[in-house]
């Protein structure tokens, strides 16, 4: 919903995070894996203007990002894209209205959803249907190593 989202509010934003591959990164098992794709992806077939296609994938993971590999001409627009999505994708607002002043703010503030979860509570969904992130997280004071433990 956020690319549809993103398609409307910022046109040109939407195009350049089609267009323009991002690089990925990540160390595994003694391994480094290193790929190229771009942000949002769309369907390779269907009628009409391409950037009209139905979007089937996207792919955000900004702990995962590596060097951008793109011509210097490029660049510039490239980030004022990533920023665009990340704004409408990020509520960083925690309530302050200054922080959702504008589209893409108030739809991130709109549709995030945030539940802290208990011990024993579990939540399970769709990791390519659902954009999904965390907070930061400490630890109380006195806590053992495996309270302090995030996972």
């Amino acid at each position: 919903a956020a690319a549809y989202r993103l398609r409307e509010l910022r046109p040109e934003s939407f195009e350049r995070l089609v267009r323009c591959p991002a690089t990925f990164v990540k160390q595994r098992g003694g391994a480094g894996m290193t790929y190229r794709r771009p942000h949002i992806v769309l369907a390779e077939e269907g009628g009409g203007r391409y950037l009209d296609r139905e979007i089937v994938a996207v792919h955000w993971s900004p702990p995962f990002e590596g060097p951008v590999c793109l011509p210097l001409d490029q660049v510039d627009g490239y980030y004022e894209a990533y920023a665009d999505f990340e704004q409408l994708l990020n509520d960083n607002a925690d309530g302050n209205k200054l922080m959702v002043d504008n589209e893409l703010s108030k739809y991130a503030h709109e549709f995030t959803w945030e539940n802290k979860l208990n011990p024993g509570d579990i939540l399970v969904f769709n990791n390519r249907r659902m954009l999904h992130g965390r907070r930061g997280f400490s630890a109380p004071a006195g806590a053992s190593l495996e309270d302090s433990q995030r996972h």
